[in-house]
């Protein structure tokens, strides 16, 4: 089992920070942040509406190519 992590969005323009338990990681460092999950590389993005989307880094690659 790994370390578990929080999601949250930065403030209420956007924006992403993840507690883990070192501290925060925040905006663009922690969109690049490597999640795991059932040992798939992972990202998390803001996304609409002040949410916060994990998804699997290829599905990522995938959607910034279009």
């Amino acid at each position: 089992m790994g370390n578990s992590v929080q999601l949250f969005n930065e403030d209420f323009s956007g924006g992403l920070k993840i507690n883990i338990s070192k501290g925060w990681i925040r905006s663009e460092a922690a969109e690049n942040f490597p999640l795991y999950a059932n040992g798939i590389e992972c990202r998390a993005r803001e996304y609409r509406f002040g949410g916060v989307v994990v998804q699997p880094l290829e599905a990522w690659t995938v959607l910034d190519q279009r």
